[in-house]
């Protein structure tokens, strides 16, 4: 959630909320060739992106080698109803799910032969269930002066539910000489439920792309209503004891009004294909006076004080490692006037530039004049500063239709770790575009990374957390106990134990 912890000035002081932070050059987005096409006789069709990557090894700053595992994607599924009353009209309900989730190991002087070493699991996913009115008799301003039809934005309501969780466990040194064990568990949750109209509507895109409509403009007012609420949990256990953290945050309201600009354009080198049909690449971008709303998909809107996934700080970015950051860069639009596929909206697809990074503990812990355990220490630093910052992923990825039983399939993977493609590539995973088939071949495959023994046999603790059962540290499926290792907060410790 963005903006809890630094009041009404924050959310006053952001003046843009942007949908395309990375303009892609034509390069980078060669068109890419759906492998399945959305279900016609129910008006309901998905898209979306899963991958799973191996990741490293890599080196910090400070030399430390850190190699592991990242599982990314989004899925999108649809469905539209036309207006019995107007025929210019018609909803679209969306399901949407975005998650990301890495498995990252640190090790000193290297992971072939480490004397101190962490380990980490990050795991953060959002679900939006949105309902849109939109139709075709919105405008928009091509080139800033001549007024065109368009598809616009009526209205719309949505429902977000995110979750972030992340567990470490390390053996590092103590200052007083030797190697400590130090261990963490958070979790986070971020729910909110926000409703907006617009008047007029709201231009979204031209219905038709012609060698004028390059770039578009539209404005308009608007009023919300909507609330946001968080609650996050941390459990630390260091040489100096323990330290736990329980928050509830809010309801907090979104701003009741205000207005909106759109930017629009598009490049036709960047356009994509799926099943023969050409989509344009849409970039489009919101201006806003209040910075109320965040959008995903160019029409779903959520409240940006619940955007897990945004850029501003969260209430309990001082005890987290990890971080990770997606921004729309492109929507695929077949125009309208080419006549609907498959008897829907010409929605086909979108791209999505994604960053993840995460702190190396042992960066942490150096320099500071406290241990990590005490009640004014976190386990870990947040990866703030330049020294504590490593890229686990910067990618920019391309989403294909796919079935909607696939869609279905691949949010078990983003949501519980269930699942999940097997891994695929190895060194460093570079920025770039990527694509993938919509019908790739899904295994029962999840990260799981083994810690060589170091210091005279001594094992590093498995990560002590509620679903460890998913991402076994070890060959055998077990998560076992290591004396000294905290166990997981107990039901009535984690307001949020519901969760899991």
């Amino acid at each position: 959630m963005k903006g809890i912890g630094r009041g009404a000035t924050v959310v006053a002081s952001i003046a843009l909320v942007v949908l395309m932070v990375f303009v892609l050059t034509p390069s980078t987005a060669a068109g890419a060739s759906g492998t399945a096409s959305p279900s016609a006789s129910t008006g309901e069709w998905a898209y979306g992106y899963l991958q799973n990557y191996s990741v490293g090894p890599r080196y910090t700053l400070s030399g430390w080698t850190y190699e592991g595992n990242l599982v990314i994607g989004y899925s999108v599924i649809l469905s539209e109803n036309q207006s019995s009353t107007n025929a210019s009209v018609f909803e679209l309900t969306v399901h949407r799910t975005m998650g990301v989730q890495f498995s990252v190991k640190f090790c000193s002087p290297s992971c072939s032969s480490p004397a101190e070493y962490a380990y980490l699991f990050y795991h953060a996913w959002e679900t939006t269930d949105s309902f849109a009115n939109l139709t075709t008799a919105g405008t928009v301003l091509e080139n800033g002066n001549s007024s065109v039809e368009a598809v616009a934005l009526v209205n719309s309501s949505s429902l977000l539910r995110a979750n972030l969780t992340e567990t470490s466990s390390s053996v590092l040194p103590s200052q007083g000489g030797g190697l400590v064990d130090r261990s963490a568990y958070l979790s986070a949750n971020v729910t909110s439920l926000a409703r907006i109209a617009f008047t007029p509507s709201l231009g979204l895109f031209p219905l038709s792309f012609g060698p004028n409509s390059a770039g578009w403009t539209s404005s308009s007012a608007f009023a919300a209503s909507g609330s946001v609420s968080v609650s996050y949990y941390h459990f630390a256990e260091g040489p100096l004891g323990t330290s736990t953290t329980s928050r509830s945050l809010g309801p907090y309201t979104v701003a009741p009004s205000g207005t909106v600009t759109l930017l629009g354009n598009y490049t036709p080198s960047q356009a994509q294909v799926f099943s023969g049909v050409t989509y344009q690449a849409l970039h489009l971008t919101i201006i806003s006076t209040t910075t109320a709303f965040s959008v995903r998909e160019g029409f779903i809107l959520v409240p940006a004080q619940a955007d897990l996934f945004g850029s501003a700080s969260e209430p309990w970015s001082g005890n987290q490692s990890g971080v990770s950051e997606a921004t729309m860069s492109a929507l695929d639009v077949r125009p309208l006037a080419d006549g609907t596929v498959n008897g829907h909206l010409g929605i086909g697809a979108s791209r999505w530039t994604f960053a993840s990074s995460t702190a190396n503990p042992a960066e942490g812990l150096l320099g500071s004049s406290t241990m990590i355990g005490s009640s004014t220490s976190p386990l870990t630093a947040t990866p703030t500063a330049t020294g504590s910052q490593n890229t686990v992923a910067d990618i920019t990825v391309q989403a294909s239709p796919e079935l909607v039983t696939q869609a279905t399939t691949n949010n078990q993977c983003l949501l519980a770790g269930l699942s999940c493609p097997a891994a695929s590539g190895s060194g460093t995973l570079r920025n770039g575009l990527v694509t993938v088939g919509a019908l790739a071949v899904v295994a029962t495959i999840i990260a799981a990374l083994l810690i060589v023994a170091v210091a005279e046999r001594r094992r590093m603790p498995p990560p002590t957390y509620p679903n460890a059962r998913l991402y076994p540290p070890g060959a055998d499926g077990r998560a076992t106990p290591k004396p000294g290792t905290p166990a997981p907060p107990r039901p009535e410790e984690d307001p949020l134990d519901h969760l899991w």
